[in-house]
């Protein structure tokens, strides 16, 4: 007969699943539309100024993604638009207490 099995259990919680990266987006964004000018997405964000927007466009041209400042934009005839979808990415890359 073999010896019974002991099954360990650590005291210590293991570590926490990182946040999905839509908790990580403001509550207000979640009743955004999914394509939104800059003044809507100021107005979502709350304290991001529409000519912070403008100002954040003319240094991410032509940059990747991953390395904007801002949220990736879209130009739909002479529109700029962002996508609801981008912007929650966006939030999601932004260093933990960063400020802009």
């Amino acid at each position: 007969m073999s010896a019974p099995v002991v099954q360990l259990v650590s005291a210590v919680d293991p570590e926490p699943e990182p946040p999905e990266v839509e908790a990580a987006a403001p509550a207000l964004l979640e009743d955004a539309p999914d394509l939104m000018s800059p003044a809507t997405l100021s107005a979502v964000l709350d304290d991001i100024k529409v000519a912070t927007l403008a100002e954040w466009r003319t240094k991410d041209k032509g940059k990747p993604v991953d390395e904007m400042v801002g949220p990736p934009w879209r130009k739909l005839g002479g529109a700029v638009r962002y996508l609801k979808g981008d912007v929650i990415d966006w939030i999601g890359r932004l260093p933990v207490g960063m400020t802009s």
